[in-house]
């Protein structure tokens, strides 16, 4: 009887390990494969034309300048 019961035990371990291995493969697969195309479609860094980098830099002095606190003149 308790031979039976290890059998059956065994039996259904493999059955479980039978389905759960394809469906870890299969999950790491399409992951791995998403990853791989989220990679590749992604768009390459572009650099700054110097135009767009001496706007940019403008902007920021006009905010240095607008938020700098001034000194009181002393009369």
């Amino acid at each position: 009887m308790k031979t039976k019961n290890k059998i059956s035990a065994y039996i259904i371990r493999r059955a479980a390990w039978a389905v759960f291995f394809p469906i870890a493969l299969i999950a790491l697969s399409s992951a791995f494969t998403s990853l791989n195309r989220m990679a590749r479609t992604s768009a390459p860094p572009r650099g700054l034309t110097f135009a767009e980098r001496i706007a940019f830099q403008r902007a920021i002095e006009e905010v240095y300048w607008r938020h700098r606190i001034w000194p009181k003149e002393s009369k």
